[in-house]
């Protein structure tokens, strides 16, 4: 179980954010809290909200001891983006449940992620620097990825996929090959970037 906590000025805003992730993906809302740098009664692992630009210092400070998941508009997120530290995960504020859930899996699993829209500039020369300009993987790779991402060990994978633990090993060998990876954090760090595993 992952426990959140949902942090917002605006109750109606911690009210929704409860109830599009809480019980998802093993996700438990345990808190809330008006702001950045709240007290919290049990422990925390991912703190799950909004991203405004008069507390980009309160955050910032909040990223030091937590994992964060940040929900805002464009132009704040890219001011964000610059100065937090990882695991952080950045989205726009009309991101599905699905997304936001898949972003506490992810920061809590230690990665960052970032909405596509946040990319850089050139994502020709962003992809040729990351080394993945013909980077493609099968269905079944794109499986054992996903659950990589979740955090889950080899062993998990290969039962949840009904498949043996060198297949898993087969797979992951040839995942990191293609991203030019060479641990299971960057190639999941890499497929998000490139699109190829999406949020």
């Amino acid at each position: 179980m992952i426990p959140v906590a949902v942090v917002s000025p605006s109750p109606a805003v911690r009210s929704g954010l409860r109830a599009l992730i809480d019980g998802r993906a093993g996700i438990v809302v345990a808190a809330e809290s008006p702001g950045p740098g709240g007290q919290y009664d049990g422990p925390i692992a991912v703190i799950v909200g909004e991203a405004t630009p008069h507390e980009l210092a309160a955050w910032r400070e909040e990223a030091r001891s937590r994992a964060l998941v940040l929900l805002g508009d464009r132009e704040t997120l890219l001011t964000y983006r610059s100065v937090l530290g990882a695991p952080s995960a950045l989205l726009l504020r009309e991101a599905s449940a699905a997304e936001i859930a898949a972003a506490v899996a992810s920061v809590a699993a230690g990665l960052s992620v970032f909405d596509p829209s946040l990319a850089p500039a050139e994502p020709a020369a962003f992809t040729a620097a990351d080394g993945l300009q013909e980077a493609s993987l099968t269905p079944r790779e794109l499986d054992v990825l996903r659950l990589v991402a979740s955090g889950l060990p080899n062993k998990t994978i290969a039962l949840e996929l009904h498949i043996s633990d060198h297949t898993v090993k087969f797979h992951m060998g040839s995942i990191m090959s293609k991203l030019d990876a060479s641990s299971r954090t960057e190639a999941v760090t890499r497929a998000v970037r490139q699109g190829l595993l999406p949020l």
